[in-house]
């Protein structure tokens, strides 16, 4: 199976937010792997290292045998219509590499998790709800410690 390869029963779950382990892992347990085997099942990431739903959901599909995909941002294509050019000490990049990045693994999610504390989200939680909403992706919204805070679409799935 390619990377992007996909049956139409797969799950593919974008995680964003901040949140423990502990908490991420048993919702996810409980969302997906109650209903779905872990071959149907997709977690997708934006390379954001400094995501902690992100890098819990990386572990979480570690240990469950999930597979990943990977969504990494092309700082150096300077000839995109909208991009927007600077400078460091690396040279030239595009500082919109990472909002495109963002958005295509969320047209490419089927689910979206977020779990926010209620009071800010950051920037990145922000992006995905924004383009999850734009992609009728199933998203469902949880506060910091894993209980229901909105449910932002009507699911079926869940």
């Amino acid at each position: 199976m390619s990377l992007h390869e996909f049956t139409p029963k797969t799950v593919r779950v974008l995680v964003a937010g901040n949140v423990s382990y502990k908490v991420l892992e048993a919702k996810l347990n409980h969302l997906f792997l109650t209903n779905n085997s872990a071959a149907d099942i997709q977690i997708v990431h934006t390379n954001n290292l400094k995501n902690s739903a992100e890098n819990a959901a990386r572990k979480w599909a570690r240990k469950h045998s999930i597979q990943l995909v990977r969504f990494v941002p092309n700082w150096s294509d300077l000839n995109q219509p909208d991009a927007v050019i600077s400078k460091n000490k690396y040279g030239k990049f595009d500082k919109k590499a990472g909002i495109r990045n963002t958005q295509s693994a969320t047209e490419y999610a089927t689910h979206v998790v977020i779990f926010d504390d209620n009071k800010k989200l950051n920037r990145l939680t922000k992006t995905v709800n924004s383009f999850a909403k734009a992609a009728q992706c199933h998203i469902r919204k949880y506060a910091k410690d894993g209980k229901a805070h909105r449910v932002i679409t009507q699911l079926s799935f869940f």
